[in-house]
């Protein structure tokens, strides 16, 4: 089952208004090709999803119920998004000198996309990592207290370099994103 929420629908809404270089659809296109990581990681560990929602900050996919997963196949499944991201840069950077299409945004946003995810804050899926990791070791409790902790701080470090970019380039992504993130580990 594949749900969309309407803040998604409204985001993708602005990018087709503004969108004049087919930016859109190479940004959708390496969310999906992330998503699709995940997938593929729960299949070969054969847990079975229930729903995909592709919300305003990304998609998230809920496990079947039939089956629970170990700290160690979350964090395989964690990273293999951020891994499909990077065989689609390696595979881009192989084959643009063969091809006469500009392969430098679908590079670009496939990296971004790719790394941003491998930082260790919740909601991101460096964050589910690092959450299965200290989990492992100090037990789920603990370790939500410690992730919630440090995505706060983190939060508040990247909305005070968000205001400094905003000033210095008008550029307001990370302070939206470090936001986004605070609130999620209020």
């Amino acid at each position: 089952k594949i749900r969309i929420t309407y803040p998604f629908m409204a985001l993708a809404a602005v990018f087709v208004v503004f969108d004049n270089q087919n930016k859109l659809i190479i940004t959708l296109m390496a969310m999906f090709i992330h998503e699709i990581g995940h997938i593929v990681g729960m299949i070969s560990r054969s847990i079975p999803f229930e729903k995909i929602t592709f919300g305003l900050t990304g998609a998230n996919i809920v496990y079947g119920s039939e089956r629970l997963t170990s700290y160690k196949d979350d964090i395989f499944i964690a990273a293999m998004g951020s891994c499909f991201n990077f065989l689609v840069v390696s595979a881009a950077i192989v084959i643009e000198n063969f091809i006469t299409w500009d392969t430098n945004y679908l590079i670009g946003i496939n990296a971004v996309l790719g790394i941003f995810n491998i930082i260790p804050v919740i909601p991101l899926d460096g964050g589910r990592i690092m959450m299965s990791i200290i989990s492992m070791i100090k037990g789920p409790f603990e370790a939500e207290n410690i992730m919630r902790n440090f995505g706060k701080a983190a939060a508040i470090i990247g909305i005070v370099y968000g205001i400094i970019l905003i000033i210095k380039q008008g550029n307001f992504t990370l302070m939206l994103a470090s936001i986004v993130i605070f609130i999620y580990n209020i």
